[in-house]
C-alpha cells in the first residue's frame, strides 16, 4: 500500500464523519450512546465535525503533494500523533465505562498503526 492511498482513505472517512456531526449531531451522539445530548452538546458536535473535515482536507492535500516533499513527511508525523492521541482518548472512554466509542477506537487504532508503519518502518513510501 502506498501512503497516498492511506491519505485518500483518511480524507474520505473524515469527510463523511465530519458531515454527520455537522448536519445530524444529535443522531451522531445517539449512535455513540450519549444519552440526551443538549444544544451545547450539539454545538460541540458541529465544531468537532468542522475539525474532522479540516483533518480530512489536510489528508487530501497531503495525498496530492509529491512524495519527496518534506511537507508530506511532517503531515504524516502529525497524522500519526493525532491518531495515537485519539486512540488513547477513545480507549480511556471505552474501558472506563463511559460512552461507547468502540468504532472510533478501532478506527484510530488502525490509523495509528498505518501512519506508524509509514513513519517508522517504510518512510519512503
Amino acid at each position: 500500500m502506498k501512503l497516498k492511498y492511506l491519505f485518500y482513505a483518511h480524507a474520505v472517512f473524515a469527510f463523511f464523519s465530519g458531515l454527520s456531526f455537522i448536519f445530524a449531531p444529535a443522531m451522531t451522539w445517539n449512535n455513540w450512546q450519549v444519552a440526551n445530548p443538549d444544544s451545547l452538546m450539539n454545538l460541540a458536535g458541529q465544531n468537532t465535525g468542522t475539525m474532522i473535515i479540516f483533518v480530512g482536507l489536510v489528508a487530501l492535500f497531503a495525498a496530492r503533494v509529491s512524495e519527496d516533499n518534506p511537507l508530506r513527511n511532517h503531515i504524516r508525523l502529525s497524522m500519526f500523533i493525532l491518531a495515537v492521541i485519539g486512540t488513547i482518548l477513545h480507549a480511556y472512554a471505552l474501558f472506563s465505562g463511559g460512552a461507547n466509542f468502540g468504532s472510533s477506537y478501532i478506527f484510530n487504532l488502525v490509523l495509528s498503526l498505518a501512519y506508524g508503519y509509514f513513519q517508522f518502518i517504510k518512510p519512503n513510501a
